[in-house]
């Protein structure tokens, strides 16, 4: 795996790429993992980011792995 640039919205945008993929809103994500709909809002703004465990929790929920989730993008 190459080492790309991390941009601090690539979570946020994988998470919502694939929420909308499977039909699911944010508040059914964060319901579903425990959190509240606002702290999840904050790791799509690229605000702040979950720990290792909620990461896992939102990758179970989304039927997906942490390093698809994780996957960074190239700035510009």
């Amino acid at each position: 795996m190459m080492n790309k640039p991390l941009n601090r919205y690539a979570l946020g945008n994988n998470l919502i790429r694939m929420a909308k993929a499977r039909h699911m809103t944010q508040k059914t994500i964060a319901d579903s993992i425990g959190v509240h709909p606002n702290t999840l809002y904050q790791w799509t703004q690229g605000n702040i980011r979950p720990n290792v465990y909620d990461l896992y929790r939102v990758a179970k929920v989304l039927d997906t792995t942490m390093d698809e989730l994780m996957e960074g993008v190239e700035d510009g």
